[in-house]
């Protein structure tokens, strides 16, 4: 099976090399409260591999959650290890009918900075607003952006990624002010990165609340 193209982080072994390797579990997933998705529908974007899926499905009981990532590899790696309640699929989340998918909580962890580099800050504003779309009212929005720093060891990775790079204005410490004033989220909490998280990652993750 073929490959997607690169700059979209996209890694192999992005866990084992890069996030967990000196620990197994995600410290990422026990910073979540449970109520946010204990017996809720959830959407991850982004998946990778789908071990953060996995764990946050077991940790706080989701009754159903989707992996998505665009990566057919990834995927195939990810579905060897899926049960009756985690789904894992092929696809691009800009391309999801928010008219036929409706989900009560979506986390999307370390995948903004590759949305951005690949569709510019029009592109992520229309994922902002989607995501909002596809949340049922009082439905959670989890997203960890990464820091403005790192969009440039990136930015030469494809002609894409180096045409907006360039044309970027909207940075990622603007982000919540984003999701607030234009899309209509309510900030719930930022969390701050746990102690033990590996340098390069430590990167507060952002709670937004659809309003009921």
């Amino acid at each position: 099976m073929k490959r997607s193209r690169s700059g979209f982080g996209n890694y192999t072994a992005y866990y084992t090399k890069k996030r967990l390797v000196h620990c197994k579990e995600d410290h990422r997933v026990n910073q979540l409260h449970g109520e946010w998705f204990k017996g809720k529908r959830c959407l991850d974007v982004g998946c990778n591999s789908g071990k953060f899926t996995l764990q946050l499905s077991h940790t706080h009981g989701c009754c159903f959650i989707r992996g998505i990532d665009i990566d057919p590899l990834l995927i195939e790696e990810a579905n060897l290890h899926s049960y009756d309640s985690v789904e894992f699929l092929v696809g691009d989340f800009t391309d999801l009918n928010p008219e036929e998918e409706n989900y009560d909580a979506i986390t999307m962890m370390s995948v903004t900075k590759w949305i951005h580099l690949n569709h510019g800050d029009d592109g992520l504003v229309r994922v902002f607003n989607k995501v909002f779309r596809m949340l049922v009212p009082g439905g959670y929005f989890i997203v960890e952006p990464q820091p403005w720093p790192s969009y440039r060891n990136h930015r030469k990775d494809t002609s894409t990624t180096a045409t907006y790079f360039k044309e970027i204005q909207m940075y990622p410490k603007s982000f919540s002010d984003v999701l607030q004033s234009e899309v209509g989220f309510i900030l719930i909490m930022a969390i701050q990165p746990h102690p033990d998280q590996k340098k390069g990652f430590q990167r507060p993750i952002l709670v937004f609340r659809k309003p009921p």
